[in-house]
């Protein structure tokens, strides 16, 4: 970013400082023209001030710019001259090499630069932009930093509008009385690449001073490649390591490399370097802290320095990279009706290790990687019986995983099929054989097959169910679309159907419920029946699991019981 030549720095009298900048000697070639910002300067006006009239000028080959909704009187008071200009007042000229430096003033806030466009560029190739810039916040008698930010840019698609979607910008830097020299790279979209010299100045200047800048010594040519590699190292860590390729006639200078939240735009430092960086930063890699569950995005690039002597240094583009944090179990907990459960125990079976889930239902675990059995618990007795299975693969993965539990009251017998040497205990089976699966399987050890044509049904007794639901988790697994999976609740001394679901939609893991529908309160005979009906030559597998039929949680939790009075 900067060589050791170009951060001398002396005195500016006058205006409020002088630097006397040093030549610098430049190694290969410039694909800018007037990189030195030399005459002939081009006028576009005139400006009296002092009783001293000057030509308002920009060096040719470049063209001025400002933003208009940051800069003040629509450009105005922003006054563009040849550094040589003021060298009456000062004596000497405030310039990096050769004989003229480009400068522009205004005492109120401006946000504005000068850009050039070059053309004959090779499209895909990576390059990068270097300009030294000198920015005045009043005078240098005491540096005000902050006040004024300075950046370089990049339009890879040849565009001159600074705001343009397509500019890559250097970070701003705001440092006040220094020459620096801010890079940015970027790969050519086009034959025509743009490129950007900005100054932001929102503030005012001091009284009977003006916010100055200096633009000198700019720099385009090839640029390098940066290789970035991402690691979870655990659920609230991650680290980053870089590593960089110059390219012909260069030589390694520094790395850079930041991170931020994907959800946000602000980025944090890993490394990074301005104009009160010595020495430059050469470290290859970095960890940070991070949130399980969140998405980060992290980005490095490398500079590279021409070989012989002091000469120009330029970064090539951002190499980014995305990465998950995980080692994490995420869901929600709900009830059989796939309302969310909050104030639930949530607990990783052998480790003691618990959560509590939230108002909404919401609960995270870190758990790292690994296979984890999970249960969970509500105080009113609402509960899983059998453990819910999880891998986590990596300290890459968040698993997401919604626990549904089944109510106190639950009249199913078996509804994890479990028991029995076919997990069928409890259970009546006509038209088919129900097998079982060990992997796979919704929870505990086993979930069940159904195939073909088949019906599986249960019966039983519940008193004072109060909306009664049935709940049940299902997956089809394979089938043409044609099969048929219905499933009935029943009630009332017929066991008859009181509500019905039915699909052929194949798919994952999926939650189901059906209401009683037969008032508030309820007490006699229910019943589930699941029916599976083959209908052409391929068969549908559908795996079935956590069946269950109780009361509501919402109703139970509202309802109120008010005594019976008897009077004479």
């Amino acid at each position: 970013m900067q060589s050791k030549t170009k951060l001398i720095l002396s005195f500016l009298v006058g205006l409020g400082a002088v630097f006397l900048g040093l030549p610098l000697t430049v190694g290969s070639a410039n694909l800018l023209q007037n990189d030195g910002l030399e005459a002939p300067f081009e006028k576009y006006g005139e400006w009296t001030g002092g009783g001293v009239t000057f030509d308002l000028e920009v060096t040719h080959d470049w063209d001025r710019f400002f933003v208009p909704e940051a800069t003040e009187d629509d450009g105005d008071k922003l006054r563009y001259f040849r550094a040589s200009a003021v060298e009456f007042l000062f004596g000497h000229t405030e310039k990096r090499d050769g004989d003229d430096a480009q400068l522009w003033w205004s005492t109120k806030p401006y946000d504005a630069g000068i850009y050039q466009q070059i053309s004959g560029l090779t499209i895909g190739e990576t390059y990068g932009f270097q300009a030294g810039i000198l920015q005045v916040y009043g005078s240098t008698t005491s540096k005000t930093h902050n006040k004024m930010f300075r950046s370089v840019g990049i339009d890879p698609y040849g565009g001159t509008d600074p705001t343009g979607p397509n500019v890559i910008w250097s970070p701003e830097e705001g440092l006040d009385v220094d020459w620096f020299y801010p890079g940015v790279g970027a790969q050519a979209i086009s034959s025509t690449m743009t490129v950007f010299i900005r100054v932001k100045s929102p503030h005012d200047s001091p009284q009977f001073e003006e916010n100055s800048v200096w633009a000198d010594d700019t720099f385009l040519d090839i640029a390098p490649t940066t290789s970035l590699t991402l690691t979870v190292d655990s659920p609230t860590q991650a680290s980053a390591t870089w590593s960089g390729s110059p390219r012909p006639d260069f030589h390694l200078f520094a790395y850079e490399a930041q991170y931020r939240e994907a959800s946000t735009d602000t980025w944090t430092d890993l490394q990074i370097f301005d104009s009160s960086t010595d020495p430059v930063p050469t470290g290859t890699g970095a960890s940070f802290a991070v949130e399980a569950g969140k998405q980060y995005v992290v980005r490095a690039r490398t500079w590279h320095e021409q070989d012989g002597g002091d000469s120009h240094e330029v970064p090539g583009p951002w190499g980014e990279q995305t990465i998950t944090v995980g080692g994490l179990i995420s869901g929600q907990t709900l009830d059989h009706q796939a309302n969310a459960l909050g104030d639930v125990t949530v607990t990783v079976s052998g480790t003691g290790q618990t959560t509590i889930s939230d108002d909404l239902g919401q609960y995270n675990l870190l758990t790292g990687s690994g296979t984890f059995s999970l249960t969970a618990e509500h105080s009113s007795g609402w509960t899983t019986p059998q453990p819910i299975n999880v891998t986590v693969p990596s300290l890459g993965s968040v698993i997401p995983l919604s626990i549904t539990l089944r109510p106190p009251d639950d009249v199913i017998a078996n509804g994890d099929f479990e028991n029995g040497p076919d997990g069928l205990e409890n259970w009546q089976v006509s038209d088919g054989s129900p097998g079982l699966i060990s992997t796979g399987q919704r929870s505990g050890d086993y979930s069940l097959a159904l195939s073909g044509t088949m019906v599986l049904s249960q019966t039983g007794l519940i008193s004072d169910g109060i909306e009664p639901v049935l709940s049940f988790w299902y997956k089809i697994d394979s089938g043409d679309g044609d099969d048929v999976f219905t499933a009935a609740i029943l009630g009332t001394g017929a066991l008859t159907p009181t509500g019905q679901f039915s699909t052929t939609t194949v798919g994952d893991w999926q939650h189901a419920w059906l209401p009683l529908d037969l008032g508030q309160t309820y007490s006699g005979p229910v019943g589930v029946r699941f029916e599976l009906n083959q209908s052409g030559p391929t068969q549908t597998l559908v795996y079935l699991d956590e069946v269950s039929l109780g009361s509501s949680f919402e109703a139970a939790a509202e309802a109120i019981f008010l005594p019976v009075i008897l009077s004479d």
